[in-house]
């Protein structure tokens, strides 16, 4: 598809692009190409790019609850067999 350089996918959103336009119609690849030209600014250009925010805090109010603690569960041995491939029948 033929883009013009106002309306070029970055780089950097290129392998997305890419993935996402695989096996659409030419008419959704061009909403495709537009909507992430026009959000570029939103995706990460690299892994030093995210960042943290100090504008909202989080907490999850438990009142005076104290913390429940449960054995794990155990394992069916079905899963059992196809997690180690051991099986009784070798």
């Amino acid at each position: 598809m033929r883009q013009s350089d106002d309306e070029a996918v970055p780089e950097y959103l290129q392998s997305l692009f890419e993935k996402a336009t695989a096996k659409r119609s030419k008419v959704e690849a061009r909403a495709i190409n537009k909507l992430l030209h026009d959000f570029q600014d939103i995706f990460s250009k690299d892994k030093n790019d995210l960042g943290l925010t100090h504008l909202v805090e989080h907490r999850i109010n438990t009142d005076d609850t104290v913390p429940i603690k449960l054995p794990p569960r155990k394992i069916a041995y079905t899963y059992l067999q196809m997690r180690t491939g051991n099986s009784w029948r070798n």
